[in-house]
């Protein structure tokens, strides 16, 4: 069986994000561990709702999660401009 090419692209797509995804947790957990002084309990914690957290905007925001994400943050006063 042959895959069509718009489901390689989404296998591929969804790879992208997932490894974004897991780069960004670990760029954060890095952070917080080194210069926040998070311990193992704070850091499984963080784990667990950083995870939940994604998995939420993903599946209520879909392809706009970001947007969603960033005004959220927004709202509460946090800001990144990266891009």
């Amino acid at each position: 069986m042959t895959l069509s090419r718009k489901t390689r692209q989404e296998m591929h797509d969804n790879a992208l994000i997932d490894t974004a995804v897991s780069m960004c947790f670990l760029a954060a957990g890095l952070v917080l561990n080194g210069e926040f002084g998070f311990g193992e309990k704070r850091m499984e914690k963080f784990s667990k709702e950083f995870t939940q957290t994604i998995i939420d905007y993903r599946n209520r925001y879909g392809e706009v999660a970001l947007e969603a994400l960033e005004k959220h943050a927004k709202d509460k006063g946090i800001e990144v401009n990266w891009k």
